[in-house]
């Protein structure tokens, strides 16, 4: 037609129509960006779930080593006293370590909790049996008896167990954090893998590569954090037990051997009993601060738990010819830089100390408890050598060094809290 109309018609139809065809694929464009950024977010938030549990398993074997360290020092000092303080204290710390113990349970995987209530819990309920058994007995004026408990192959026996719970407790940090990372990637091989449309191509690639780097960071986040002690921000224990664990192996291969120096500050807890946890803390992180500078960044050092520091003073396996750093000239420095004042936040002056026991490794060291125990026999008699100084571990040494030493503990009280310094 001359004037054009149906072919007019024509071109409006399929203009009509082509606009359709366009909305037909933008819309399922549009609900495939939908539904990736909201499977993202759900992908996050299970990162930060998986984070904040692991974090607590760290944190959880910590306190229960910890927790069960103290209790058996207390039943000793009971048994060797006969008083009915520490009779006390070992009551209202007890239920501590069984809420710890439940929840530890509770985290762990379908696997590992039938292990640990095997052994960490069974174990824990024996040794509390024998301690309360042994406190009683010797409450009642037999203290050969209670003693006999307690030194005994049997309690040496349980205690062997309960370390192996602890043990396994430790792996399920790896175990939880390797299932989260797996089920993760998965996730997000599938996301990645559903988007191959086109124009959504680059942006599914982009939101492959963040979920990625998210969760690659929340992991070395939570790796970082299993490892650090939150308070002093220095290494934590089971850091310290890997590095001490490489440092024994190593100078094994190349055969040298390495000093382990085990800190514990006089009369910490006579000032956080007497001003309050938060000066406690704050003393704690002052203590670190001071370590680090009169050790130097370079070396390692770890906070085991509570008011106990250790240090690893190494030989270089690069250069055996140098000599080695005497370990008790070490320890000298570690207890001058701790004997001077602290301040606390409020302005109250303190005055501690630290007592330092020190071992060195042997050929024949399976792995760092033997050393670990010899340092602390060494640290317990500093202890109760009379406190601010360092002992270098012998065969002779007596094995209730530590019971004195927690019994001397309420024997020297922190300054007057009157005492300020002025500003």
């Amino acid at each position: 037609m001359k004037d054009g109309r149906p072919l007019g018609g024509l071109r409006s139809r399929l203009n009509k129509h082509a606009r359709g065809l366009s909305w037909l694929a933008i819309v399922p464009i549009l609900v495939l960006l939908v539904w990736f950024a909201s499977s993202g977010r759900q992908t996050l938030n299970e990162i930060r779930v998986a984070s904040q549990r692991a974090v607590r398993v760290a944190e959880l074997r910590e306190t229960i080593t910890y927790l069960n360290e103290w209790l058996s020092a207390v039943s000793q000092v009971a048994v060797l006293t006969g008083e009915r303080r520490w009779a006390d204290r070992y009551e209202e710390v007890a239920p501590k370590l069984d809420d710890a113990i439940s929840e530890a349970v509770a985290l762990a995987t379908p696997t590992g909790r039938a292990a640990l209530a095997s052994t960490m819990g069974e174990a824990h309920r024996d040794l509390a049996t024998m301690e309360r058994r042994a406190i009683a007995s010797a409450a009642a004026g037999d203290r050969s008896s209670a003693q006999a408990l307690l030194n005994g192959p049997e309690y040496a026996y349980l205690q062997d167990v309960y370390d192996n719970g602890s043990n396994i407790f430790g792996q399920q940090l790896a175990e939880i954090g390797n299932k989260q990372a797996a089920d993760l990637d998965v996730r997000t091989w599938l996301e990645t893998l559903g988007i191959g449309l086109g124009a959504v191509l680059l942006g599914a690639t982009a939101l492959s590569i963040s979920s990625r780097t998210r969760l690659q960071g929340a992991l070395a986040v939570t790796t970082a954090a299993a490892r650090t002690d939150a308070l002093t921000l220095l290494p934590n224990r089971r850091r310290f037990h890997e590095v001490l664990e490489a440092a024994l192996a190593e100078g094994r291969r190349v055969g040298l051997d390495h000093a382990l120096l085990m800190i514990d500050l006089d009369r910490f807890k006579a000032v956080n009993d007497a001003f309050g946890h938060p000066a406690g803390d704050d003393l704690l992180q002052s203590a670190a601060a001071r370590l680090r500078s009169a050790l130097g960044d370079e070396r390692f050092i770890a906070r085991l738990g509570g008011d106990e520091f250790a240090f690893i003073l190494r030989c270089d396996p690069e250069k055996p010819d140098i000599p080695r750093v005497d370990p008790a000239a070490v320890a000298d420095r570690i207890v001058s830089a701790l004997s001077a004042p602290f301040i606390l936040s409020g302005g109250t002056a303190v005055q501690i100390g630290a007592s330092v026991g020190i071992a060195i490794s042997c050929p024949g060291d399976d792995g760092v408890g033997e050393l670990m125990h010899r340092a602390d026999v060494a640290l317990y008699r500093a202890k109760a050598d009379g406190r601010g100084c360092c002992r270098v571990y012998t065969a002779g040494m007596h094995a209730h060094a530590r019971a004195k030493a927690m019994l001397d503990e309420d024997l020297h009280p922190p300054i007057s809290e009157d005492r300020r310094l002025r500003a």
